[in-house]
C-alpha cells in the first residue's frame, strides 16, 4: 500500500511582455507498506520518505524570432 501527501507553491517574480521569471518549491511525505509475501518479502516493511523540490524557470524573448529559455530544478535525495 503506498499513500503520498503533497504541495507547493510559486510566483511570478518578473512577468511582462517579453519576460517572465518565475520561482516555486514543494515537498511530500510518502509511506509504503509492504506485507508478508513468500519468498521474496518474509517481514513487513514499512518506508517514510520525505521528499522536497525547488527551482526556477526564465523566459526571455528578444525578438519573434530568438528567445531564451531556462529552468533548473533540485530534488535532493
Amino acid at each position: 500500500m503506498r499513500s503520498v501527501l503533497g504541495g507547493g507553491l510559486g510566483y511570478h517574480v518578473i512577468k511582462t511582455e517579453n519576460t517572465t521569471f518565475d520561482i516555486f518549491a514543494g515537498g511530500d511525505y510518502d509511506r509504503e507498506k509492504f506485507s508478508p509475501n513468500p519468498p521474496l518479502v518474509l517481514t513487513n516493511v514499512t518506508r517514510n520518505v520525505a521528499e522536497v523540490i525547488a527551482g526556477e524557470e526564465l523566459s526571455w524573448k528578444f525578438n519573434k524570432r530568438v528567445s531564451l529559455n531556462e529552468r533548473f530544478s533540485a530534488f535532493p535525495t
